[in-house]
């Protein structure tokens, strides 16, 4: 009976057959033991040898892996500890203007940074490690070697703030926040009312006895893609030397007015390619054609009362009607004949006693230049951004901001740049088909007039 065995070195059999360190040799069984007893050899196959081999690399890695992960886990302890906990980064509640001036002291010819941004610059470069051992390779953009130091969260914050403020369809979407660059939302594919309900569900009175007939409801989803925006301005040096206090006002609503401004016509005008898929572009957009012999450029109170029947009824209370600014001459004349008389259709806004927006069948009408000009497609929507999705990278969809001297050095500006990922899809694939009646969506646009 023979065995295969692996030798641990070099070795001469009495036949005079030579092998080195490593072979492995079928032997006589009795050979094997002996060789084996004599630590010469060990009983392994080829197989098992491979086996142990790949075992072997794999645990290799893994402790490399496990010293490089307790190498970077040291070098952020401090962060762990909480060692700022102030989001305004130790500057104070209204501290932006001194934090700017520290980096423009810290990027001058001298480059001495102060001791309250160093230390919130050893702040960000340690959480950029903590992040990278997480998520993997990351551009470290907060000190100003990498051209830039983070402006704290407090300010960053501010920013989105005013965003809001100014925004017209993010504060009244759905908003989704993403830990991931792709993530599917769960819909029920409820299109068609006329044979079945809610993505399949099927009604019927079965008589006694009778066997029940089955039903499940389909489901699709609706994918949210992180799209990147970037912006960036500059302010003088010597605004920011002369008026510390007042350079926090201007970047926060220079910035947060152009993010506002950007996403709404994204969310409006966008199209899904590289870029949210805004409502103009919307397979379930319902464009209401005009009346017959409707002039060029006009719209009558019989679009608005028929842009209104195609809304679909749960939608009604959350609904918002958007128009471009050339479309409220149109709106501040319309009136509707009744027998010989006639009543008002649009209400303009009042006083403090009454709604700040204007209103058309009671719903708020918000001018905004994203909007179509008057005669063409999308020159007015009725729209309930509820059934609108907005994925975000951070719980509130927040900015990441910048700020650097080197960009513009030989101007004697400071730059400034705010990152946001975001993205937009309708929730509605296509308009809903009802039972009875004409399709029905939450987006309603007029067709064109020319």
């Amino acid at each position: 009976m023979r065995s295969t065995i692996h030798l641990l070195q070099d070795y001469t059999f009495d036949n005079g057959d030579n092998f080195p360190e490593g072979d492995f040799v079928e032997v006589d069984s009795r050979l094997a033991k002996k060789l084996i007893a004599d630590d010469i050899a060990e009983a392994k196959s080829p197989e098992e040898e491979a086996e142990q081999a790949k075992e072997s690399e794999f645990q290799k890695r893994h402790n490399a892996a496990l010293q490089a992960r307790n190498a970077e886990m040291g070098s952020v302890t401090g962060i762990a500890n909480g060692e700022i906990k102030d989001p305004t980064g130790g500057y104070g509640e209204n501290g932006m203007g001194l934090f700017l001036k520290d980096v423009i002291q810290a990027c001058g010819p001298r480059g001495v940074q102060s001791e309250r941004l160093a230390k919130w610059s050893k702040h960000c470069d340690a959480s950029a490690r903590t992040k990278t051992l997480h998520s993997g390779p990351n551009t470290v953009e907060y000190d100003d070697s990498q051209g830039g130091y983070l402006i704290p969260p407090e300010y960053a914050t501010r920013l989105h703030n005013v965003q809001l403020q100014s925004a017209v369809i993010r504060p009244r979407a759905m908003f989704v926040p993403m830990g991931t660059n792709r993530l599917g939302i769960n819909a029920v594919v409820d299109e068609d009312h006329s044979a079945s309900l809610f993505g399949g569900i099927t009604l019927y009175r079965p008589g006694e006895a009778e066997q029940k007939t089955s039903s499940k409801a389909t489901f699709r989803q609706v994918w949210l893609t992180l799209h990147k925006l970037t912006g960036l301005t500059a302010v003088s040096d010597e605004m920011i030397e002369d008026s510390p206090q007042s350079i926090e006002a201007i970047i926060t609503n220079l910035f947060g007015q152009a993010m506002a401004w950007q996403e709404d016509r994204d969310f409006i005008r966008g199209t899904g390619v590289n870029q949210p898929l805004g409502i103009l572009n919307a397979g379930c957009l319902i464009p209401q054609a005009a009346e017959a012999a409707q002039p060029a450029g006009t719209v009558v109170a019989e679009n608005i009362i028929n842009m209104w029947s195609r809304m679909h009824p749960m939608c009604h209370k959350n609904a918002v009607w958007l128009c471009n600014s050339s479309v409220l001459p149109q709106l501040y004349g319309m009136g509707l004949a009744v027998g010989t008389g006639g009543s008002v259709v649009f209400t303009p806004a009042g006083g403090l006693s009454t709604s700040p927006y204007a209103a058309l069948m009671g719903r708020p009408l918000i001018p905004t230049e994203h909007c179509s000009a008057l005669g063409t497609l999308g020159d007015i929507f009725l729209a309930d951004f509820t059934q609108y999705a907005i994925g975000g990278k951070s719980a509130g969809g927040a900015p990441k901001v910048a700020s650097s001297t080197h960009i513009y050095f030989d101007y004697d500006l400071v730059a400034f740049r705010f990152v946001m990922r975001y993205d937009g899809q309708p929730l509605w694939r296509v308009a809903l088909t009802p039972a009875n009646g004409n399709t029905s969506s939450p987006f309603v646009t007029l067709a064109a007039r020319v």
